[in-house]
């Protein structure tokens, strides 16, 4: 069972440390940048001395404990320290999955990490539901879920409230999800069904909710080192795995004086370029083929998977890669080497499918007859020798 953030307790504090693997230096820094979605300013009060600060952040759009801290006086991204902070709750809930079993902890036990993957069916669509079931009746108005990196937002979600007596309600009809989270109307009830419809395969890191009639402050923080007269930006809410090497930071996680400074308003950051796994120009969560590029994202089928990286045969080869699509030959064998698989190839028994040199010779002889030709043709039309004089009449 898991417990639903409601009434006061304990507050836990977990500390992240920001992962550091790529340097970003200079002109790195833009590139880095252009992965997270949100931007806000940050008020900072004058200090004298350097000063461990720290901001609020939603916990729905850190995902991973990733953001970027940009100092705007040296365009440098600075060392950070991530805090959540979580309260100790006693209203009791569950995740109930269909069509995966024994996978709804993973999508509540707070590590991003860890998640719930419904795989794409052989034939049509995947469909997943998810029922959150509580012994007592909580509040929700808004949804949230923390896909993994590179992955497709599904292609349609709905929300459902289900009373005492079974009496379902409708909270948000079946349409294609736009952001990370669903927002319906502030609702009460004991459970909430959540039906997912997805062509790619799908990842659920987390499922974030929040009782709307709790009264606890929970949430998570961003803390770094301030320096005297400079200005901040935080950047957050990436669509892809985010990592850069800052110089040295300091320790952060045990300061003693800690100064709390607010944000200003999450703006959409205009220089935000969407994941594209592919490069073919479609983002990763609209793209009906994730990992093969197909910018026409053709699908004659309709089964939301795009002809690049279905396998209409099913012999396990991706259509972009199968060289006889429509017959099933794992082997791939294509004893001419014309691209065309043997399976599908009617020309195979040929002559010049089995000797692919015969029409190369048979141009080669064409070729040389002409240049015969040509040479006898010439020697006809050369003009006789103008010098050699006409011969003397007598008279």
């Amino acid at each position: 069972m898991n417990m639903l953030k409601r009434s006061v307790g304990i507050s836990l504090a977990i500390f992240v440390l920001a992962g550091i693997t790529v340097e970003a230096v200079s002109g790195n820094v833009e590139q880095t940048l252009t992965a997270f979605r949100n931007v806000q300013d940050l008020t900072v009060p004058a200090v004298r001395v350097p000063t461990v600060v720290e901001v609020s952040v939603d916990e729905a759009s850190t995902m991973n404990s990733s953001v970027g801290v940009l100092d705007t006086e040296t365009s440098e991204l600075l060392p950070y320290f991530y805090k959540s902070v979580r309260s100790e709750v006693n209203v009791p809930f569950s995740i109930e999955t269909a069509p995966s079993v024994g996978v709804g902890s993973s999508m509540t036990d707070g590590n991003y990490e860890s998640y719930a993957q419904y795989d794409v069916p052989e034939t049509g669509a995947g469909e997943a539901r998810i029922t959150i079931v509580s012994p007592q009746p909580i509040t929700l108005s808004k949804i949230g879920f923390a896909l993994d990196y590179h992955v497709a937002a599904p292609t349609g979600v709905e929300v459902r409230s289900v009373a005492g007596n079974g009496k379902e309600t409708i909270l948000y009809s079946m349409a294609r999800m736009q952001g990370t989270s669903v927002f319906f109307p502030k609702t009460t009830a004991e459970r909430f069904t959540v039906t997912l419809r997805y062509a790619q395969p799908l990842r659920i890191t987390e499922l974030l909710l929040r009782d709307e009639d709790s009264k606890v402050l929970s949430g998570a923080y961003v803390r770094f080192l301030a320096q005297p007269g400079h200005e901040y930006r935080l950047y957050s809410n990436p669509d892809r795995a985010v990592s850069y090497s800052t110089r040295e930071g300091g320790d952060l996680g045990s300061a003693q004086s800690v100064v709390r400074i607010t944000g200003g308003p999450v703006l959409s950051n205009q220089g935000y370029v969407p994941a594209d796994t592919d490069g073919d120009a479609i983002p990763d969560a609209v793209d009906n083929c994730i990992g093969v590029a197909n910018q026409n994202q053709e699908d004659v089928d309709g089964n939301g998977r795009g002809d690049a990286c279905d396998d209409f045969d099913r012999d396990g080869v991706l259509n972009s890669a199968d060289n006889c699509r429509d017959h099933p030959n794992r082997s791939q064998r294509d004893t001419d080497a014309d691209g065309m698989g043997d399976e599908c190839d009617a020309e195979e028994s040929r002559l010049t499918e089995r000797l692919v040199w015969l029409p190369w010779l048979g141009l080669g002889l064409t070729a040389g007859v002409l240049l015969v030709l040509f040479v006898l043709t010439m020697r006809k039309q050369t003009p006789k020798d103008e010098s050699t004089p006409p011969p003397t009449l007598p008279e």
